[in-house]
């Protein structure tokens, strides 16, 4: 039986790339997902994935991390249907445009991937931290960046800053049931990496699926 059997656990950014194949290699193992992202159809997508392949029913949750009050609301809706929260793994990110200098960027962009992989972030933590602490053993497992590149200013910082925030939230939990990861990818033939190299050759980056792979397999020694 896998560690993950019968596991509720949530996965953002899950209705593509490497958060879809997280959220259907967990489902295989057993798991109840929890998807979030802001492509209805990529979640629908996940959820008939999921259910062909004999997987339990994903709850489906598209809402852009952008809405705050959403993500709220999302504890206190969780809290009502599972009661509890084994496993949150933090995938969802943006890249904020193109890559340009800092006296370059716009100000919206520059907040809106704050917002996004940042910002959100602290609000899932301090939404779902009651579900998370009610699991018998739980995780929390963040996808990180820690290589910082010129023109990349806006994501860099973001990153930066969801580093930092899982130091501190790994150090408060120390005496909890809840232990904290993060997972920094390869480089991955995503839609992100796309964004930002469009003409580069894929064939010599990991696929999302081979990435997802290594953040199971993270993920599960959290437990």
């Amino acid at each position: 039986m896998s560690v993950f059997t019968d596991k509720i656990i949530l996965v953002t950014g899950a209705s593509r790339n490497i958060g879809y194949h997280c959220a259907k290699k967990l489902a295989a193992q057993g798991a109840q997902i929890i998807a979030t992202a802001r492509t209805t159809g990529g979640l629908e997508a996940l959820d008939d994935d999921i259910c062909e392949n004999d997987g339990k029913k994903p709850v489906l949750v598209p809402f852009d991390l952008n809405d705050f009050d959403k993500i709220d609301a999302l504890g206190a809706s969780l809290f009502q249907r599972f009661g509890k929260l084994d496993g949150l793994i933090m995938n969802a990110g943006i890249l904020g445009g193109t890559l340009t200098p800092i006296a370059h960027i716009q100000p919206e962009k520059w907040q809106e991937t704050l917002n996004v992989n940042l910002t959100a972030n602290y609000r899932l933590l301090r939404s779902l931290e009651l579900l998370l602490k009610q699991a018998e053993k739980s995780a929390v497992l963040a996808v990180i960046d820690d290589k910082p590149r010129p023109f990349w200013a806006q994501y860099q910082v973001s990153k930066a800053g969801l580093i930092a925030l899982m130091e501190c939230y790994q150090q408060e939990m120390q005496k909890s049931t809840v232990t904290i990861g993060t997972f920094c990818p390869p480089a991955t033939a995503s839609k992100l990496r796309k964004t930002a190299f469009p003409g580069e050759d894929t064939t010599q980056l990991q696929t999302p699926e081979q990435t997802a792979d290594e953040i199971i397999t993270h993920f599960e020694g959290l437990f």
